[in-house]
């Protein structure tokens, strides 16, 4: 949704109206390069990124603009990055082609040296478990997974080491409730494989305290067509919660992106997800797994171990790394725009259609765990000033202790008099006055950031 068709009258809601805090985590910035170079004298250091889909699969390009998004602002050192396209998720069982690509990684790679391999999701995963160290020997592995895939590496060596980005059903769970309170059947899809079976029936497990408002269904074990004749046929007062299908019942192999555009456009209800790349096929949007931020947390661990030349201690990281998403054609489909929500949901819809990646909190407290378990950089707090657990200075000097370039704005619906002995109004101090339109929000976060 262009940010133009949200309708002003959101955002000219009551002036005390609770907000406390967005952080806005990372900014969107179209294109990548695959090759980068940060300032710096010393000589390139070589990194290979091998990741188990095509070029074309948005995960892929956001992951990659987070992997070198990273390294930019960072600046640690001349980096030159190198990608293979193997497209192994193509060939999940074939062994003789994975053999051939081996063979020819071999002869390619022995002479051609790296310094560092990054590889994304299992498949890439198993291929280096299996053939790294006859290509690489025992050159630095990074890998970065989703735990959604069932990316639990086992037994690594020890030149292996990574991050799997967690995910938790409950809060599509409970946003489906929130956003059609008259739900009373959440429909779970998922693909036929073990993996996807699990990963679905861990969702429906998360939603056992609502057993007395909701029942849950599970549709895995189903060929592809028969699931979209199901979804065409769903109860009014039903809702579906999209997991991944790579797998269905008759062994056909699918991207769960792709997939996802022909299981929004069978269902008669509304669609949440869980990944990013998701968005813009027709779900409604939900707490998603977000690839950028997965790219920046894997470079990390990449830089630091480049610097330090010591292997991270801990061999696999497990780590949240998603945020709320909507798609605001979705949202205008379902009703939901005619509820009255709150400025924290609206500001955090606007911001989200603008390309930022926002962690929205509706407490100090949360402002501040969200902030700790973030994978990459946060670049700008939007917080109210009166807040009852914490007032939003304090707040911003202690996330200032976490990220010490954090931008910060601040905003309130009291008056001047009562607001000033926060600080708020003084010079150099960014201040927006409640209630604003979502043209004087999006000037003045844009305006925030920029500033030097």
């Amino acid at each position: 949704m262009k940010p133009d068709n949200c309708r002003r009258q959101w955002f000219r809601i009551n002036v005390r109206s609770a907000f406390c805090a967005l952080l806005i985590a990372a900014i969107f910035c179209p294109g990548t390069a695959l090759l980068f170079a940060a300032h710096s004298p010393d000589n390139p250091r070589r990194i290979l990124v091998i990741p188990s889909y095509n070029f074309d699969y948005k995960g892929i390009q956001w992951f990659l603009q987070g992997v070198m998004a990273e390294f930019n602002e960072q600046k640690p050192f001349n980096v030159t990055f190198s990608l293979e396209n193997l497209q192994l998720a193509a060939h999940p069982s074939d062994r003789k082609y994975m053999d051939s690509m081996a063979a020819s990684l071999k002869i390619k790679y022995a002479l051609e040296k790296h310094d560092l391999i990054i590889v994304q999701y299992k498949q890439a995963l198993q291929f280096m478990e299996r053939y790294g160290r006859e290509i690489f020997g025992d050159l630095p592995v990074v890998f970065a997974g989703l735990s959604v895939e069932g990316c639990t590496p086992g037994r690594l060596h020890d030149n292996y080491t990574g991050i799997v980005a967690s995910f938790s059903a409950i809060k599509n769970i409970e946003l489906i409730l929130q956003n059609h309170p008259a739900t009373k059947k959440i429909y779970v899809v998922g693909g036929f494989s073990p993996v996807e079976q699990n990963l679905v029936t861990e969702a429906i497990n998360e939603g056992t305290p609502y057993l007395g408002k909701v029942k849950f269904v599970a549709l895995t074990d189903m060929t592809y067509p028969a699931l979209l004749e199901k979804l065409r046929t769903l109860e009014t007062d039903s809702a579906v919660m999209y997991q991944a299908l790579q797998i269905d019942a008759a062994g056909k192999v699918f991207v769960p992106a792709q997939a996802a555009i022909e299981i929004a456009k069978a269902s008669r209800v509304p669609v949440y997800g869980m990944l990013d790349t998701y968005m813009g096929s027709g779900i409604t949007g939900g707490f998603l797994i977000h690839h950028e931020g997965l790219g920046r947390r894997a470079a990390k661990i990449a830089i630091d171990w480049l610097q330090s030349g010591v292997a991270p201690e801990a061999k696999v990281k497990s780590e949240p790394i998603g945020s709320y998403r909507f798609d605001g054609r979705q949202l205008k489909r379902w009703g939901i725009e005619e509820d009255e929500p709150t400025l924290l949901e609206l500001s955090t819809l606007l911001l989200s259609t603008q390309g930022y990646r926002v962690l929205a909190a509706g407490s100090p407290g949360e402002a501040i765990r969200l902030a700790g378990e973030n994978a990459g950089e946060i670049h700008l707090l939007m917080t109210d000033v009166v807040m009852p657990e914490m007032n939003g200075r304090d707040l911003a000097k202690t996330l200032l202790a976490l990220y010490p370039h954090l931008k910060c704005l601040f905003t309130s619906g009291y008056t001047a008099n009562v607001i000033a002995h926060h600080g708020v109004l003084d010079e150099n101090v960014h201040f927006i006055q409640k209630p604003f339109s979502r043209r004087d929000l999006a000037a003045k976060v844009r305006a925030v950031l920029d500033q030097k």
